[in-house]
């Protein structure tokens, strides 16, 4: 197995701490998943396997310091984040083209970016972290005043169900926001964590080999 350089902070815990902390940000968000706006048991059930998927590379990680297991560990927490948005999404506009054609496209694109334009990529890591431009800082300021709110009403719909004719405002702001986060943090993760793929890492040690 190749081991790359971890992009994780947490791949000095131990397996313990790992099999009691992880599950809980995973398993909230699967909960989130399954009753928002309404219960669903398809949706608990692809909940579920990503929290399980994301403990096992969570292990991984610590095992191996494995790149790789980082990835799937942040792709299924993305997922859930992606998934709530779909289930967001398919709530508010019957026609799933509409929607999750550009959705897919916008998550893939953000992990792929960093080896298609490496200089946008950069970018736009720095209008998410360090907003130079009044439209990023207009964005994040958003992210972080409507996103937890958004997080909890939107689990008092799935819970309580609509209440005060507010439940498609909420799920309008959950559609939004978790979109735009789910995409964002892929592209984030992307770019921070793509000079450290294991292949680039052999590419290297090839290129320093061969010129001694």
């Amino acid at each position: 197995m190749t081991r790359g350089k971890n992009p994780l902070s947490s791949n000095d815990w131990p397996i313990w701490k790992v099999l009691i902390l992880v599950p809980i940000p995973l398993g909230g968000f699967a909960a989130l998943l399954a009753i928002v706006p309404s219960y669903s048991p398809q949706a608990l059930a692809v909940g579920i396997g990503l929290t399980v998927v994301g403990l096992v590379a969570a292990v991984w990680v610590v095992i191996a310091r494995s790149w790789w297991g980082a990835m799937v560990f942040i792709n299924s927490m993305l997922l859930l984040m992606l998934g709530m948005a779909i289930r967001a999404w398919a709530n508010l506009i019957p026609q799933v083209w509409v929607w999750l054609v550009p959705l897919v496209a916008a998550y893939v694109l953000a992990w792929a970016l960093p080896a298609i334009n490496p200089k946008l990529s950069a970018r736009l890591l720095r209008e998410q972290m360090a907003p130079e431009t009044r439209w990023g800082r207009g964005c994040l300021t958003l992210a972080l005043a409507l996103g937890p709110a958004a997080g909890a009403l939107g689990a008092s719909v799935g819970m309580y169900g609509s209440r005060f004719g507010q439940g498609t405002t909420v799920i309008i702001a959950i559609a939004v926001l978790f979109s735009a986060v789910s995409v964002g943090f892929a592209q984030a993760v992307a770019e921070q964590s793509w000079p450290k793929r294991p292949w680039a890492q052999q590419s290297d040690s090839g290129l320093k080999d061969a010129a001694r």
